[in-house]
């Protein structure tokens, strides 16, 4: 989850600090990001009055005939009737499964535009309510979450569109896991806040083992709270209770005699672990020393070059390097810039 929100968000810087974006530059930043996420889609803000001029220039960027568009009652495409502003998909990348129709505009669709409502400041993310990702399977559901696209120059004023990340529970979690007869866990993802009551997002689909072992632990994605049960199945059941037995019935009278080796392998084991970590702490000493020198010298090659003001920022544009030719050229002491100046 975290590194879902990590890649959003540089889509949507990607898209701050630039002045026009063609297709195949959204692409080519876009498409290596899609590893457990089925697309990424990019609506700008569209007002009524400039909707011919960018039906026309979408045409020009997106291919030949392109159209604000929705559905119909009976899901048959359709030119979107006359509305006060549009947010429709002009770019979109996806991996195996389908991505965002290009045209779709989503003030047209409830649940895409509440998700909207709710990410309007800048720095902000959404997610939306469970969605059906792919008609041709009913059953896989799936979250959108958007970030909204602020002007550099301009960070408060009406956002310019929506950076839209589409999540496949069962791609995103599913993603490595054993055939459920191998499977050792049953796991289940869980939106508590369903519009109907708590809805199952993702499910491993396998036999629950008779135990009351169980982890439930709260998940954050974006401003949503999901719900992640994992219990053990009956695979680990079978599995651990047909190795007691065997030992059980084989061993008999060598209990002790096991125990005592276990014993003698645990302390054995703790002492190598005790001098690998005395091992790995000296040589991290070593290297904060030498990373520290180098860091001094820097500093001081920095501080050399009066005559030429060296600045570095973060990715929010917050100054975080100010040298010596900075605070001569500039005026500002290094103690007032780091930190706390930005570089607009």
């Amino acid at each position: 989850f975290a590194e879902q929100q990590q890649r959003l968000d540089g889509l949507r810087w990607f898209f701050s600090y630039s002045d026009e974006i063609t297709p195949r530059e959204f692409a080519g930043y876009a498409r290596p990001l899609l590893h457990r996420t089925q697309a990424y889609a990019w609506a700008p803000r569209v007002e009524a009055a400039q909707r011919a001029v960018f039906e026309r220039q979408a045409s020009n960027l997106a291919g030949p005939g392109f159209m604000i568009r929705d559905q119909d009652p009976q899901g048959q495409w359709r030119r979107a009737p006359a509305r006060d502003l549009y947010f429709p998909v002009l770019y979109s990348a996806s991996g195996t499964l389908p991505g965002l129709p290009s045209g779709l505009d989503l003030a047209a669709q409830d649940a895409a535009r509440a998700v909207l409502a709710r990410a309007l400041v800048p720095g902000s993310m959404a997610v939306s309510q469970p969605l059906k990702l792919n008609a041709s399977e009913p059953g896989v559901r799936g979250l959108m979450m958007v970030a909204p696209v602020f002007a550099v120059a301009t960070p408060h004023g009406a956002a310019a569109g929506y950076v839209l990340a589409l999540l496949s529970m069962p791609e995103l979690i599913g993603d490595g896991r054993p055939v459920a007869p191998d499977d050792n866990l049953v796991t289940r993802l869980v939106d508590p806040s369903g519009r109907q009551g708590p809805e199952v997002l993702y499910d491993s689909n396998n036999p629950v083992a008779p135990l009351s072992l169980v982890s439930d632990q709260v998940l954050h994605l974006a401003d949503r709270q999901l719900l992640l049960s994992i219990r053990p199945s009956l695979a680990f059941l079978q599995a651990n209770r047909s190795s007691a037995v065997l030992a059980v019935g084989a061993l008999g009278g060598l209990l002790s005699l096991l125990l005592s080796v276990l014993l003698f392998n645990l302390f054995s084991q703790r002492q190598r672990a005790l001098a690998l970590v005395a091992q790995r702490t000296a040589a991290l000493q070593v290297s904060e020393q030498s990373l520290r020198g180098t860091h001094n010298q820097l500093r001081s090659v920095l501080d050399a070059a009066t005559q030429v003001a060296i600045i570095a920022t973060n990715l929010k544009g917050v100054v975080s390097t100010f040298n010596a030719g900075a605070e001569s050229m500039l005026g500002y002491p290094a103690s007032e810039a780091i930190g706390r100046l930005r570089l607009e």
